[in-house]
């Protein structure tokens, strides 16, 4: 069957072809940052001090543990966008294309979070101690809601298919069904709460330190890189379910809101971890 992609305003596979040099490019970094911290380079001055060995080798497991599930994270995210750029015809804009883009946006999200949990932890870890405060907050207020917004951008391509053609040309229009003004509604909705959410988090950092039990501090850094790798793996497995050969195949709305609920608080969770840190030791 022929599909006539003209009437188009955006190309998913073209883009799809740059998000994949971009995952590839940033998992060329984050394999330099594996690289770096194995010798122990990324210490500095921090050699001399006199932070216990045991306390130093446990940060560098949960700084490499991040990398590596980054870099992981980055390479499926490649993948999975090099065979979304492969896309043609009928897909683009009867559903199998669109559902592709939410899913790789998914992994390509955790990937670029985990990256950047990671780059805070180096950050932390180096000569210069003291700008680690303001990645943490540059991480946690703006980080949850960028993610959010780029994998929301795939879930209304996802509800605007199949696209369909005004009657007085060949432009190629989204569908005004409920799910599509679902989605534009959360839209609006779930970024701004997380902003707030992150805020809040901030703002009172030291009393949720106080919260939470003291056990489930050596849990948190090895918890969060396996949950983002795993969701990453989840989302491209699901995509390879998707039938090749059917274009109209996609996702059905229950499931991408549910792709949406879980990683809106996955992303919080982490955030809000990040956020309060680990207690330092003599504080109650």
């Amino acid at each position: 069957m022929s599909c006539d992609t003209s009437g188009l305003t955006f190309d998913i596979s073209g883009s799809a072809a740059l998000f994949s040099q971009l995952a590839g490019v940033l998992a060329a970094f984050a394999f330099g940052a594996i690289a770096l911290v194995l010798p122990g380079e990324h210490r500095g001055a921090d050699r001399r001090s006199d932070t216990p060995d045991s306390r130093r080798e446990r940060a560098d497991v949960h700084l490499l543990l991040a990398l590596v599930a980054t870099f992981v994270s980055l390479i499926i995210a490649t993948m999975q966008f090099a065979a979304l750029a492969g896309e043609r015809g009928c897909a683009l804009y009867q559903g199998r294309a669109a559902a592709e883009e939410f899913l790789g946006g998914v992994a390509f999200a955790f990937a670029v979070v985990m990256l950047m949990y990671a780059i805070v932890q180096l950050v932390a870890l180096s000569r210069i101690a003291a700008i680690g405060v303001h990645a943490r907050l540059i991480v946690v207020v703006l980080g949850p809601a960028l993610a959010t917004l780029f994998m929301l951008s795939g879930a209304e391509d996802v509800a605007s298919a199949p696209w369909r053609q005004i009657e007085a040309g060949q432009l190629l229009v989204a569908q005004n069904t409920a799910f599509h003004r679902q989605i534009s509604t959360v839209a609006l909705l779930l970024p701004a709460g997380q902003l707030a959410v992150s805020l809040l988090a901030w703002s009172f950092r030291r009393r949720l330190g106080r919260w939470l039990p003291s056990s489930f501090w050596p849990l948190a850094p090895v918890l969060f890189p396996y949950l983002s790798l795993g969701l990453a793996t989840a989302a491209i497995v699901r995509s390879m379910t998707l039938i090749a050969s059917v274009p109209t195949t996609s996702l059905p709305p229950w499931e991408v809101l549910s792709w949406l609920a879980v990683c809106s608080l996955v992303l919080l969770c982490q955030v809000i971890v990040l956020a309060v840190g680990p207690p330092r030791r003599g504080r109650r």
